[in-house]
């Protein structure tokens, strides 16, 4: 009877993940998901504004990350690249999970580069963006885990990349949604 039921389980976690479009994440992965329990997501800060935390994930995905939720002092000490380790729980009804926590993370910083130009294309798989000095690249949407962002072909942008351990496009801010310089 115990085998039955594990498996009936299983066959549930599975399905749920297919039905939440998340059929590259193993059942371990989605299990937290699907019963509503917090776990946490291991990264390095791509930014933070807005109440919104972009996280290059420890598994080369991008999370969007709601943290209104939490004090305000600690988010404005996030610094691009630094390391962290975000406790989240599910959005409900939004696609983007509430994070909990936000500590320190081990290991050293990690380098984004950052590089203007036009959205080339849009497709529900991928952003293909040319930079003005005629590098491409790509922007897989299936790696962004949360709210992604909304971008249209001939747009100006900004993409985030990173170099290690392989050249990514990470995240894409439009014009109308990169923030002001700030002195630091």
């Amino acid at each position: 009877m115990g085998r039955i039921l594990a498996a009936v389980a299983l066959g549930l976690v599975v399905g749920a993940g297919t039905a939440l479009g998340q059929t590259d994440r193993g059942v371990l992965d989605i299990l937290p998901d699907v019963l509503g329990l917090k776990r946490s997501v291991r990264g390095h800060v791509v930014q933070h504004r807005e109440a919104t935390l972009v996280l290059r994930g420890d598994d080369r995905r991008t999370y969007t990350i709601n943290t209104a939720g939490l004090e305000r002092a600690a988010m404005t000490r996030l610094r691009e690249g630094q390391p962290v380790v975000v406790g989240v729980k599910p959005g409900g009804e939004s696609p983007m999970a509430i994070a909990t926590t936000v500590e320190p993370g081990a290991g050293a910083p990690k380098v984004f580069r950052r590089v203007e130009g036009t959205i080339e294309s849009v497709s529900d798989e991928r952003v293909v963006f040319k930079a003005r000095d005629g590098m491409t690249l790509v922007i897989e949407r299936a790696r962004i885990i949360g709210e992604a962002p909304r971008v249209i072909p001939q747009e100006l942008a900004t993409v985030v990349y990173e170099q290690e351990p392989g050249l990514a496009g990470v995240w894409i801010d439009t014009r109308d949604s990169q923030p002001s310089a700030t002195p630091r």
